[in-house]
C-alpha cells in the first residue's frame, strides 16, 4: 500500500513538472509570435502543494506496522459464570457463632434481578435458552429451504425447456427426413416409368 501511494505520488508530481516544462520551452521558442496556452492551474497547485521529498509518517498506530496476534484458544478453559459467583456468595458461611445466617428475600430478589435476563436461573437451576437465537436459526433454516427450493425449481425448468428443445428439434428432423424419404421414392418411380416407355419403344421399333 505504502509504495503504491509513493509510485502515484511520484507520478503526479512528474506529470505536473513535465507540463510547466514544456510551457516554458514553448514561451520562450515563440520568437514574438503569439504565447502558448499556459498548464492547466492543478499543475501548478500540485508544484507548490506537494513538497520535493514525500515525507513517510512513523505513525505507531499506522495499519502498516499492525501484527495480529493470535488469540489463545479457552476453549477447554471453565470460565465462572456470574451467577455461580453469586450463588457462591449468597451461600452461608461456617462461622464459630452458632446462630444461623439468614439471608432476607428482598435481598436475594435485589442480587437476582441485577442479573441479565439470559443468566437467571431457572426453575430447575439452569439458564433458560435464548428464545432469540433459536429464531434466528429458524429464520436462516427457513432461507435456506426457500433458496434451495428456488434453486431446484430453476434447475427443472431449465432442464424440461432443454428436453423441449430436443424433442422438436428431432421432429423437424424426422420430418425432413420423411420428406426427402417421399420425394426419393418419386424420383425412382418416374424414373422406373421413363425406362419402361423407353424399353417398349424400342421393342416398337424391332
Amino acid at each position: 500500500m505504502k509504495s503504491r501511494v509513493l509510485n502515484q505520488w511520484k507520478n503526479m508530481k512528474n506529470k505536473a513538472k513535465k507540463s510547466e516544462f514544456s510551457y516554458r520551452r514553448a514561451r520562450n521558442m515563440t520568437g514574438g509570435g503569439p504565447p502558448p496556452p499556459r498548464p492547466p492551474l492543478e499543475d501548478q497547485e500540485l508544484i507548490e502543494g506537494i513538497p520535493h521529498e514525500f515525507s513517510i509518517d512513523s505513525n505507531c498506530h499506522d495499519s502498516d506496522s499492525i501484527y495480529i496476534k493470535k488469540q489463545e484458544s479457552t476453549q477447554n478453559v471453565c470460565i465462572p459464570s456470574p451467577v455461580s459467583a453469586i450463588q457462591k456468595e449468597l451461600e452461608p458461611q461456617k462461622i464459630d457463632d452458632p446462630s444461623p445466617v439468614l439471608i432476607s428475600p428482598a435481598a436475594r430478589a435485589s442480587s437476582q434481578a441485577s442479573l441479565p435476563i439470559c443468566d437467571r436461573p431457572g426453575p430447575s437451576g439452569l439458564a433458560p435458552e435464548k428464545k432469540n437465537k433459536e429464531v434466528y436459526l429458524l429464520k436462516s433454516d427457513c432461507c435456506a429451504v426457500s433458496h434451495e427450493h428456488e434453486i431446484y425449481m430453476l434447475a427443472r425448468t431449465a432442464r424440461e425447456e432443454a428436453m423441449l428443445r430436443d424433442k422438436e428439434a428431432h421432429e423437424c428432423k424426422m420430418m425432413y427426413e420423411r420428406e426427402l424419404h417421399e420425394r426419393r421414392m418419386t424420383i425412382m418411380s418416374l424414373e422406373e416409368e421413363y425406362w419402361r416407355i423407353k424399353i417398349r419403344k424400342l421393342k416398337e421399333k424391332e
